[in-house]
């Protein structure tokens, strides 16, 4: 049985563990219900116009999201809260500045937030609060050009290896 005009993703394919929908065009989340998709553990979603993770609410056996080079500018606490088995997210490329969400996935491993707004180094205490976080990009942040940026995130975040990488402004 596939997909037909009248069909929903959700219906045809209950059981379904991995969707690619990256590259798509999608702008919002919500339309596609695919909180509804209870078995889904990875979900691909670079490459679109998305600006706001609602729409995810239901996936709690999600355990990697890919969300890069999205239109994201924040993360709703109560967007992410159900993501308990949570281990790697991708949110590079996006606009992000506020890193508060991140209180909400304490499983987190891989974190990837370079080439976003991050500017404010009190933001970094969401990330040293991670205790299961092994790898973390913060490439090409405001806060990474920072004249005292080497001292300021290796004393927020001691258990890393810190390695900085300038980039024009025009890079962000």
């Amino acid at each position: 049985m596939g997909l037909t005009e009248d069909s929903n993703i959700c219906e045809v394919y209950p059981q379904l563990k991995t969707l690619y929908l990256d590259n798509n065009g999608i702008f919002s989340i919500t339309p596609l219900e695919l909180g509804r998709l209870r078995k889904l553990t990875r979900l691909y979603l670079q490459c679109n116009m998305i600006d706001s993770l609602q729409g995810l609410e239901g996936l709690s056996d999600l355990i990697a999201l890919v969300i890069d080079w999205n239109r994201i500018t924040s993360v709703a606490r109560e967007q992410v809260a159900a993501f308990s088995n949570l281990n790697e997210l991708h949110l590079e490329r996006n606009r992000i500045s506020n890193l508060g969400f991140l209180k909400q996935l304490k499983q987190l491993q891989r974190l990837y937030l370079s080439y976003n707004k991050i500017h404010d180094f009190d933001q970094l205490k969401y990330v040293a609060a991670l205790n299961h976080l092994e790898e973390l990009t913060l490439i090409a942040n405001p806060i990474c050009p920072h004249h005292t940026a080497y001292h300021d995130l290796t004393a927020i975040l001691p258990r890393f290896y810190i390695y900085i990488h300038s980039c024009d402004s025009d890079d962000l």
